[in-house]
């Protein structure tokens, strides 16, 4: 019988072959889309679960209470993990990771990376397989660092590195004890330095107020996670006190390891996250294109309705029965399907370096080896062979033979209705298409017209934290650069526009030095101000005109000034940090440091020359 409607189905679409590429192509276009929509959504679902425990590891971030403000941050202090330990016996293990950008030196090869530091049970609780080494001792030594099968290459090629050294400015020579596989991309941070957390952390060792470090739990098969959230006050009173933390208003709380990358966007992330939302939009998106492409076939379907009801009477006439009708309808929306796959897949090989380039990934099929993408491959077929052919098996199954064969028939006028109904959602689902478009566009529109409160054309940042004697001899190249005549303006700094900066404690005259309160700091030199072309509201600049604007001179932005609550505040005092003491001289206009996603937070500028890493060069062109 299946055979017979094979058969039956494969005449008609070699009968009707316009009727059917038109079919074929649009299915395959729609089924394209999803594939590619879903590569994108299975790998964004994907972080963090390639551990073997991910189930089983948590990360501990901190939340605290400011202003009326909560906020919530991925740093903990140093002692944390082991006070856990200590009191909750279902954690089993703790990690902590810390990192710092360091000048590298090895191999006669001199670059700027970042170095992690972690604690010698990382290979327990995290899945990071070595190439070279023995887990259980490669950070045995406090001088001993692992480095990744990419950083053996940039190294050391094909040379053996095992038992090499590696100088880290600052903080003397390290001895390579091992090599790990490269991170998987699909992880919320990776690295490819890994050294001993006891040399990293050093005095910091018991110093619960320094947040500076990410710290990550295994906890064992059913534990009672809810106990945390509920002895945590009486934990912050035992190890912190009762006195500080009614100042602080702070807890602690956990995050899933595989829930971090799409749940998390708090302060402290080692690297940006992406959002839940997205994703859904993205499946929702995939849903709706393949859903047209189902109602496209629909209504091809609807308006050969005359013909395909003649046939379906003279099959009654000759004894068939509504199930046989059905299974062939079903038969033939089936055969499209499958016979539009290996189109599909044809595009959604073409398209992939397109999107791969859109999306900033790396993505790739791998059909046989990625059991979700066959599962999901599977169901695209079974949604859109029942969907396209629930129609007509439903409506042309249910005529009755002598009106079939004489043009009357009641379900070709639902039919006709029902069609027209399909119509009116397609140029429905069209124009919401065309309106989102032209939303995205007024939103780049915005981006690249709105106001930055700075100006960033014509301008080339170059780094020169690769370079001990750049840093050192900064003003002397800055000299050199401005030689050339299409140099306008070149200024130092220890970040530039777009990058995260420093968020240090601040206190100024009147407030509490118990409040814990903070601002973005961003070391700069005398010049930024002019080379990004800052807008001065009140006050004046950095001049060398005033010797002290080197060592006790701010500039703020307004929402410093508004955060502080300061009508007036040339000439207040601040202290960044109880580190950088000064006087305000200036406050500038707003401007966007960060994100346009961000709002414009609190920002404090001042000379700090051992600090920058930048030039920023304003050119002629």
């Amino acid at each position: 019988m299946y055979k017979s409607n094979l058969k039956v189905a494969i005449r008609k679409i070699l009968k009707h072959k316009g009727y059917s590429l038109i079919n074929i192509v649009g299915l395959a276009i729609g089924t394209a889309c999803c594939l590619l929509l879903f590569l994108w959504v299975q790998d964004e679902l994907s972080y963090d679960r390639y551990h073997e425990k991910a189930k089983q590891i948590f990360r501990v971030a901190f939340q605290y209470e400011a202003n009326l403000k909560v906020r919530q941050y991925a740093g903990t202090p140093a002692p944390l993990g082991p006070a856990l330990v200590r009191e909750f016996p279902w954690i089993q293990k703790i990690v902590r990771f810390g990192y710092q950008n360091l000048l590298v030196k090895c191999n006669n090869k001199l670059f700027y990376e970042k170095i992690f530091f972690t604690d010698p049970e990382v290979f327990d609780v995290f899945t990071f397989p070595l190439a070279i080494g023995d887990t259980n001792t490669v950070l045995k030594d406090p001088h001993s660092i692992l480095i990744s099968e990419e950083i053996k290459s940039k190294y050391f090629d094909r040379e053996n590195p095992m038992g090499k050294t590696i100088s880290l400015r600052d903080w003397g020579d390290f001895i390579i004890t091992g090599v790990f596989k490269d991170i998987p991309r699909n992880s919320h941070f990776r690295f490819d330095f890994l050294g001993c957390f006891a040399n990293f952390a050093k005095i910091n060792f018991d110093q619960w107020g320094m947040y500076n470090y990410t710290t990550y739990i295994l906890i064992a098969n059913e534990s009672p996670i809810d106990s945390f959230k509920e002895r945590m006050p009486q934990f912050i009173d035992k190890y912190i006190g009762k006195e500080k933390r009614k100042d602080y208003a702070f807890t602690y709380f956990l995050q899933p390891l595989t829930g971090i990358h799409l749940h998390s966007n708090i302060g402290g992330e080692i690297e940006p996250n992406r959002d839940i939302g997205t994703v859904y939009i993205f499946s929702a998106a995939a849903m709706f294109i393949l859903l047209i492409a189902c109602l496209n076939y629909i209504n091809l379907t609807a308006a050969r309705f005359a013909e395909r009801a003649k046939e379906v009477g003279l099959r009654k006439v000759l004894g068939a029965v509504p199930a046989q009708l059905i299974r062939q309808f079903f038969s033939e929306s089936f055969l499209y399907a499958l016979s539009s796959l290996p189109l599909a897949i044809l595009l959604a090989e073409i398209f992939l370096p397109l999107s791969n380039s859109l999306w900033g990934k790396t993505l790739s099929f791998h059909y046989f080896d990625n059991p979700f993408f066959l599962a999901g491959l599977t169901g695209i077929i079974l949604f859109v062979g029942l969907v396209t052919g629930l129609v007509p098996a439903l409506f042309l199954s249910a005529l009755q033979p002598i009106d079939a064969l004489k043009g009357r028939n009641k379900s070709g006028s639902v039919l006709t209705f029902l069609r027209r109904r399909l119509v009116v959602f397609q140029f429905t689902v069209s124009v919401l298409a065309i309106i989102s478009t032209l939303v995205m566009v007024k939103q780049l529109h915005y981006v690249k017209t709105t106001d930055l409160g700075l100006n960033k054309e014509n301008i080339i940042n170059i780094a020169i934290n690769n370079s001990e004697e750049a840093m050192l001899k900064y003003e002397t190249i800055k000299y050199d650069f401005l030689q050339h005549p299409n140099v306008q303006a070149v200024s130092a700094s220890c970040f530039f526009p777009g990058q995260p900066r420093w968020n240090m404690n601040y206190i100024y005259e009147g407030l509490d030095e118990r409040k814990n309160n903070m601002t973005g700091c961003i070391p700069v030199d005398y010049d930024f101000i002019d080379t990004f072309k800052l807008n001065i509201m009140e006050g004046r600049g950095f001049s060398k005109e005033y010797p002290t604007d080197e060592t006790n001179a701010f500039i703020v932005n307004e929402a410093a000034r508004k955060e502080f609550g300061w009508d007036t505040p040339i000439g207040k005092e601040l202290n960044i940090a109880n580190w950088k003491k000064g006087n305000i001289i200036g406050v500038v206009k707003d401007f966007h440091f960060n994100s346009l996603h961000q709002k414009i937070g609190p920002a404090v500028l001042y000379i700090e020359p051992p600090h920058f890493e930048y030039f920023s060069v304003r050119v002629n062109l």
